[in-house]
């Protein structure tokens, strides 16, 4: 009696197909179907889709799975399976019997659009997730009559495949979101797409974020994303703690509703009438006594049901009358059948002969999918009889497994095969003792290095489990080296961290010697993801063992790493680290890891205050990327020179650098590197510019750039890079005005900044907020943020943050006219001779003019505000910078020198505009009020005084706290009232 592989469930395929309906409607569609195993969530989505594509002659389908063994640390594996299938993997999957004929012959017409697309709209996914070598081969014909087209490709992809180490920065995360999520938009736009990730209880954490990103990016594109899970593997959790799918299919709920189809409640529903539907596939005269029966005995789960049926065929229980019916055997008693389906899997393969039942247990220690040669090499025995074993007995006779296809690695040939069933897998495995495991796991290691040669790291994940199993610890953590240090190139380090940490316990419980690389590896990852104690022991672990071994190249990495973690909350620390790995450099005799390092110092060398030292070592990096022909050096050092002109107020010649090392790192496609340059460019135009002249072109994208960055970090799972975009974005919006974001992002930045303990980007936090409530007249307020700000600033010995931070507390006193105070916090560090040499600096001696104007003094004011205008760069004749020219103007009003006191304050108004410096802009006109009332101008100053107020109540309509409002329109009124 030939079953089908699916009957019934109409309720459950009608939700589907509303699901479709929607998709083909051009509303782009997610939903999951849930069900325990063997419940039939892949026979379901195999039924929908050969109904969707009768009725849609031109709908595209295509299909990924989980794997149990490799898929938790495994990344992006069945959405690297989908575009196998969608850009040419066509007869693979043919072969596994993934998808129809009519499907594959769907797809192979498709080859010419989707290769083309993939070429326009992902290249970055070359390589990264599509073997090029492969590509080049399916899409080669494809590609054929049209001109030029198969040139293009292969040196598209010779390009890819050639380039040198460190030439070609390996695809991000971001980066990988946004071209898979463009690629599926730009084939959707052709023909619409049916997409199924199967197993996503066993998926690894960025496939699980990819599917949330395009969950969330298709809503507008003809596509249906299925997603099929087991409900109890993911309540379970995964290590302890909550599965990452589960927080992501409620996200989902939330915002799309009901979106699951769920086969135990539709098996609980249906359970009878699928039995029916089962049984009357074939002519047979079983009554309702048989049907309730075999219903209560498998409570209608589908593979119970089926092998159920399937044995009792065998063994008589069923057989055919005179007329080929079927009906119940003369010695069925329901008593003596298997009661779970177990119990049915066991008489199955009990049913098979040793040789085969052996060779199939090796088998299932390769896993849910196999291959023959690797039983044969491990039983010697011979390949084709093994093959024509496993297609006639295990797959047609027994229906244990099917075939899926041939694969060439390299002039191997490998005939793969899959368990019918992971329930199937798991019995077969799960016989075998523990010995024998070990035993079997190293065997199957070996004949699959043999056989993959020098492309083992086409599966080193698969190697790495199968030697570690097997107890092998060198061949394991070497394979997991190898493997983690895979998944940070694929920028997913939660992966990375997993499969790397598992090397580690392994090296620990066995006592062998842990590789540097391992070690390094783990502490990057943990950096990343802002685990500062745990990268800090990761990183000094790998140092010591690379002293060990004396391999100084290694040495030297990890220490200019350890620099780098340092450098958020230490600088003392921090220069220490980067001039040894300077050091370590010089003895390498390498001119890039000098050039790194002196990268590295300089920047440091920026922060401890000594710019002029800084832009020198920077300065000698350029000429040797230069010389070398380093883009990624380069884009490294364009960035850190930007930071350093900025500090030192050239913010034009800050920009140009800035602009130099974005279009690097486009080019590059480095995402973490442009995320940090578009955060750090966002600061340029930021409260601590006031004392400069800015680039107004550039204000109204603020924004827009701090925007980006912020997305690009959290793609990236960068999260001290998306503290420092949060920084950025409340720091530039505080000069326009906009307080109400300003103070949104500022509370989230600091918020971020103190969960992953980093000490700089908490600094900048609590300063933005000492500039917002400053700007707000909320000065006590703005203290209890900079005092924490510079008590913080000298822990981790940042002049650029302490000099900063002293200014504004000085700027809080003089608003609070305690100015004693003032002059106590400026004297602390400001002298006489203290050089206009960094923004922080000048910002000191703009407090120190505003505090000289309230003391009376408005001769050292305007001498102060002289020279911060003398010094300030590229500052042509007849341009003004409105914070210092509305000071000065104040100075000259004080010194009763009237009609130069209009000119400076009106150049000064005319350059706040310019801007879009609102909170500027509304001073200036109340300056300017003043000077009118004192010039005995009243229809003037009221003019100015008018302008002035709607301002401010402009500004505070959008202020949320009404006593912070209330407050803020009080005092901005007095100022002018006084």
């Amino acid at each position: 009696m030939a079953r089908p592989t699916f009957v019934a469930r109409e309720n459950v395929l009608n939700q589907l197909q509303a699901f479709l309906d929607r998709a083909l409607a051009g509303q782009g569609q997610v939903c999951f179907v849930t069900g325990e195993a063997g419940s039939g969530k892949t026979a379901l989505v195999g039924e929908f889709t050969h109904r969707a594509q009768q009725a849609h002659p031109d709908l595209l389908f295509a299909v990924g799975s989980c794997n149990a063994q490799t898929g938790l640390g495994d990344p992006y594996l069945p959405f690297r399976e989908i575009l196998d299938l969608l850009f040419g993997d066509v007869q693979t999957k043919l072969a596994q019997k993934a998808i129809s004929d009519e499907n594959a012959n769907r797809l192979t017409r498709f080859l010419a659009h989707s290769g083309e697309i993939l070429i326009e709209v992902a290249p970055d996914l070359v390589g990264a997730l599509v073997p090029g070598s492969k590509l080049v081969a399916v899409l080669g014909k494809a590609l054929a009559n049209q001109f030029g087209w198969t040139d293009r490709l292969e040196r598209f992809v010779r390009r890819k495949e050639s380039s040198p180490p460190g030439g070609e920065a390996p695809i991000e995360q971001t980066q990988i979101f946004q071209q898979y999520t463009k690629a599926l938009s730009a084939l959707a736009a052709r023909q619409p797409l049916l997409l199924a990730v199967d197993d996503l209880q066993w998926a690894d954490t960025a496939s699980i974020s990819l599917l949330f990103h395009l969950g969330r990016q298709i809503t507008e594109g003809r596509i249906l994303l299925i997603g099929c899970y087991r409900p109890a593997d993911v309540a379970i959790g995964r290590a302890g703690q909550r599965h990452p799918l589960e927080s992501v299919v409620n996200e989902f709920t939330r915002y799309l509703g009901d979106i699951s189809v769920d086969l135990n409640r539709a098996a609980e529903e249906e359970g009878r009438r699928f039995v029916d539907a089962l049984l009357d596939t074939e002519p047979n005269r079983l009554g309702e006594a048989f049907r309730n029966a075999l219903y209560q005995h498998t409570g209608g789960h589908a593979l119970f049901t089926i092998e159920l049926l399937r044995g009792m065929e065998d063994s008589g229980d069923l057989r055919k009358d005179e007329a080929g019916l079927w009906v119940e055997g003369p010695s069925l008693d329901w008593s003596r059948l298997p009661t779970r389906v177990e119990s049915v899997i066991d008489e199955r393969v009990g049913r098979l002969d040793s040789a085969l039942r052996q060779a199939l247990t090796v088998g299932s220690v390769e896993g849910i999918e196999f291959t023959a040669e690797v039983i044969a090499r491990v039983q010697n025995l011979d390949s084709k009889g093994l093959v024509r074993r496993l297609s006639s007995e295990a797959e047609k006779m027994h229906h244990l497994v099917h075939d899926l296809g041939m694969r060439r690695v390299g002039t191997q040939r490998l005939s793969l095969y899959r368990f019918w069933h992971s329930l199937f897998q798991t019995f077969l495995y799960g016989g075998l003792d523990e010995a024998e495991r070990s035993y079997l796991h190293e065997d199957v290691g070996n004949a699959l290095e043999a056989l993959y040669g020098d492309q083992t790291d086409q599966i080193a994940l698969r190697l790495a489990w199968h030697f570690e199993q097997a107890g092998l610890a060198d061949k394991a953590i070497n394979y997991l080296c190898q493997a983690g240090q895979q998944a940070l190139a694929l920028y997913a380090p939660l992966e990375a961290v997993q499969i790397l940490t598992r090397g580690l316990q392994m090296a620990q419980r066995l006592a062998v010697p842990v590789p540097p690389q391992l070690l390094h590896a783990r502490g990057q990852a943990y950096q990343i993801v802002g685990e500062f104690g745990a990268a800090q022991a990761d990183l000094e672990a790998a140092l010591q063992e690379a002293q060990a071994i004396t391999d100084t190249h290694m040495e030297w990495q990890v220490l200019l790493d350890l620099g780098q973690l340092w450098a958020s909350r230490d600088y003392a620390r921090a220069g220490e680290y980067f001039q040894r790995a300077l050091e370590r450099a010089q003895a390498l005799g390498d001119s890039a890891p000098v050039a790194r390092s002196l990268n590295r110092v300089g920047n440091w060398q920026m922060n401890i205050g000594q710019p002029a030292e800084a832009l020198r070592y920077h300065g000698e990096a350029l000429e040797t990327f230069r010389r070398l022909g380093d883009q990624p050096g380069l884009a490294e050092t364009l960035d850190l020179l930007g930071m350093a002109s900025y500090m030192v107020g050239d913010v034009l010649k800050s920009d140009a650098y800035y602009h130099q090392a974005l279009d690097l790192y486009r080019e590059l496609k480095d995402a973490q590197g442009l995320a940090a340059v578009l955060g750090a460019h966002t600061t340029n135009l930021d409260y601590l510019t006031e004392t400069v002249l800015i680039n107004g072109e550039r204000q109204s994208r603020c924004e827009v750039d701090g925007l980006a960055a912020l997305d690009m970090a959290r793609d990236l799972g960068w999260r001290s890079g998306e503290a420092f975009a949060l920084f950025g974005l409340g720091a530039c919006l505080v000069p326009r005005g906009e307080y109400a974001r300003a103070l949104e992002y500022s509370q989230d930045s600091l918020r971020l900044a103190l969960e992953i303990e980093h000490h700089q980007w908490t600094v900048g936090a609590h300063t933005a907020f000492g500039a917002i409530y400053i700007d707000l007249l909320a000065p006590e307020q703005a203290l209890q943020h900079l005092d924490k700000a510079q008590a913080l600033a000298e822990d981790i010995g940042s002049q650029f943050w302490l000099w900063s931070t002293v200014a504004m507390r000085a700027r809080t006193h003089v608003l609070q006219d305690d100015l004693e105070g003032a002059e106590a916090i400026l004297g602390s560090l400001l002298e006489p001779d203290t050089p206009f040499g960094t923004l922080g600096h000048r910002l000191a001696w703009s407090v120190r003019a505003e505090l000289a104007l309230a003391m009376g003094d408005p001769d050292l004011a305007l001498i102060i505000c002289d020279q911060l205008i003398s010094s300030a760069a590229n500052l042509a004749a007849g341009q003004a910078i409105p914070a210092l020219s509305r000071l000065r103007g104040q100075a000259l009003l004080a010194l009763g020198r009237i009609e130069k006191a209009e000119a400076e304050l009106q150049a000064a108004l005319a350059a706040a505009q310019a801007v879009d410096a609102r909170p500027m802009t509304w001073r200036i006109h109340a300056a300017l009020g003043q000077l009118y009332r004192a010039a005995d101008k009243p229809e003037q100053a009221e003019r100015e005084l008018t302008a002035a107020r709607h301002i401010v109540e402009e500004l505070a309509a959008h202020i949320p706290d009404t006593s912070l409002r209330e407050n803020f329109m009080s005092r901005a009124i007095a100022t002018w009232q006084s």
